[in-house]
C-alpha cells in the first residue's frame, strides 16, 4: 500500500525567486499532491511547548529533544494551527 499528502502548506519568504517557486508548484502539481500556501506566521514555534502539553498524554519534558529542531517545530506548528482552524469551522457547520 502506498500513501501520498493530503496537502502540503507552504510559506514563501519574499527572498524566493519566481523561478524557484514555480518549480516547487510543477513538483507538486507532477506528484498530483495540492498545496496551499499558509502564514508565515502560522509556522512560529513560540507557543509548540504548550500546544504539544495539550495534545500529548506523556509529559512534555520526554520530548525535549525534538523541541530544539527549529524547522520541525515551526512545520509542526503550522499544522497544529491548520487542523484547528479546521476543526472549528466543522464544529461551527
Amino acid at each position: 500500500m502506498q500513501y501520498s499528502a493530503r496537502e502540503c502548506l507552504l510559506s514563501f519568504q519574499s527572498s524566493v525567486l519566481p523561478g524557484d517557486r514555480k518549480k516547487v508548484e510543477e513538483l507538486l502539481d507532477g506528484c498530483q499532491i495540492p498545496y496551499r500556501e499558509a502564514k508565515q506566521a502560522d509556522f512560529k514555534a513560540a507557543d509548540i511547548a504548550a500546544d504539544l502539553s495539550r495534545l500529548l498524554s506523556s509529559p512534555i519534558e520526554q520530548h525535549s529533544d525534538q523541541l530544539d529542531k527549529k524547522l520541525a517545530m515551526g512545520s509542526l506548528a503550522c499544522l497544529i494551527k491548520n487542523l484547528d482552524v479546521r476543526l472549528a469551522a466543522r464544529r461551527r457547520a
